[in-house]
């Protein structure tokens, strides 16, 4: 495509660098960091660019990545890496290529990675066929009731899956099939312009409905739970005590998986922490208007708020973005927060 867009100028000019433009285009496509570029002129303007950094091109890729990179909104479009976790002497520095994909399962990152970099992965997630322990591939075992179906070779996109339980083999045909009938339904109700407490309602009746076909951390299930975390963090002042009980448990638990996955300083684990501690903060806010509450378990709840909001903090105030738009949503979190901590520093002293 890019050829053809080229050839007339090519051809007029007499210049034959066919294979020439493959060649910077193949470097370009492997090595750039690609991103989406803001400005406001009048109105939003959207810009989607490809830069290429000499040294941050240098860096490895891991799906669970010790260092994350992020680009700021100037026109110089500088490039920040930083660790994400602790980097003893000699080891590799590695950054995720794809963040978003850092959620997906190991097949589905297998494919995008090979189609993208052009390389398959084989960090220590992808080797690992229950994904360090989160088993967030995992499917429920077709032919018995307690086993769970997983990739003989992870690290194979086309390997069969077996089953830990009956030794049951499974094609990957069967497998995509299986899931993409599930996210197609999923597609469906997020199409669809329900209001956010119906959406809500469909959301958690499918969590449960397929809870039943996927282990609990499955990654289909948990862009479940983040959609319905995300519709809800704008209502919790008005959901009932058993839904804000829910938001809780729902990031409670993307939090634990998040630990393992996207461990450290990662947006997924602050974002977490930050949802987390508002659901808390309107569960403690109606503890204390009753008088039979537990003190202790109200300090301790303000204790537990103010340390998830000072770790989600650090994130915020030390992330560059690259859109005005992200970059007024990491400020309008950092400023939530101070705003909350300010409060909560009266109670905890």
């Amino acid at each position: 495509m890019l050829l053809d867009n080229i050839s007339d100028f090519l051809n007029d000019c007499g210049y034959d660098l066919e294979q020439e433009i493959i060649r910077i285009s193949g470097v370009i496509n492997v090595n750039a960091f690609s991103t989406v570029k803001s400005e406001f002129q009048g109105r939003d303007c959207v810009r989607i660019v490809q830069c290429i950094y000499p040294w941050a091109s240098l860096l490895a890729h891991s799906c669970v990545p010790n260092a994350c990179w992020s680009i700021d909104n100037t026109k110089e479009l500088r490039i920040s890496i930083r660790a994400a976790t602790t980097i003893k002497k000699g080891e590799i520095i590695t950054i995720a290529y794809n963040l978003p994909e850092t959620m997906s399962g190991t097949l589905h990152r297998l494919i995008s990675t090979e189609d993208v970099a052009h390389f398959l992965c084989r960090c220590k997630r992808c080797s690992d066929k229950t994904e360090l322990g989160t088993f967030a591939s995992a499917i429920k075992c077709f032919d018995c009731e307690n086993g769970y179906l997983l990739p003989e070779s992870p690290t194979t996109p086309d390997s069969e899956w077996e089953c830990c339980g009956c030794d049951s083999l499974q094609a990957v045909p069967k497998i995509v099939l299986f899931l993409n009938n599930i996210e197609e339904t999923y597609e469906n109700i997020t199409r669809r312009q329900y209001s956010r407490d119906i959406e809500v309602k469909k959301l958690e009746l499918l969590l449960r409905q397929t809870g039943d076909l996927l282990h609990e951390n499955h990654y289909i299930l948990q862009e479940f739970r983040m959609r319905i975390i995300n519709l809800q963090i704008h209502s919790l002042d008005h959901v009932n005590e058993t839904d804000l009980e829910r938001f809780i448990n729902h990031c409670k638990f993307m939090l634990k998986i998040a630990d393992v996955l996207m461990p450290g300083f990662s947006k997924t684990r602050a974002l977490l922490q930050f949802f987390l501690s508002q659901g808390l903060l309107r569960k403690v806010s109606r503890k204390t208007q009753d008088p039979e509450e537990n003190e202790k378990e109200i300090a301790d709840l303000y204790k537990e708020i103010h340390y998830l909001q000072t770790r989600a903090l650090l994130y915020f105030n030390n992330q560059h973005s690259f859109s005005l738009r992200s970059e007024a949503e990491s400020n309008q979190f950092a400023v939530c927060i101070k705003r909350q901590l300010k409060n909560l520093e009266s109670y905890i002293n």
